[in-house]
């Protein structure tokens, strides 16, 4: 397994690997979980207006339309996101 492969979560966090764990609030016996991520799944990060950011999971065989999709279901109002 490659470390692009491994996906940490805390708190229902995604983990980023340039974070300081104290960013987190991780402490001694705090519990992160690790998930084997597919090899073909994607991570878009979707930024809206607002500057919330929001990490969606997705095949790189979705079309644009999967992605339009995937982003209405999960927030539905938010109209004008821009990607980065």
């Amino acid at each position: 397994m490659t470390m692009n492969q491994q996906e940490l979560m805390f708190n229902g966090r995604r983990l980023e690997d340039n974070r300081p764990l104290s960013e987190y609030r991780i402490q001694q016996a705090s519990v992160v979980h690790m998930m084997i991520r597919n090899p073909n799944n994607i991570v878009v990060f979707v930024k809206t207006l607002t500057g919330k950011r929001i990490d969606l999971d997705l095949d790189i065989c979705d079309t644009v339309k999967n992605l339009k999709h995937t982003f209405g279901a999960v927030s539905c109002h938010w109209r004008s996101p821009f990607f980065y």
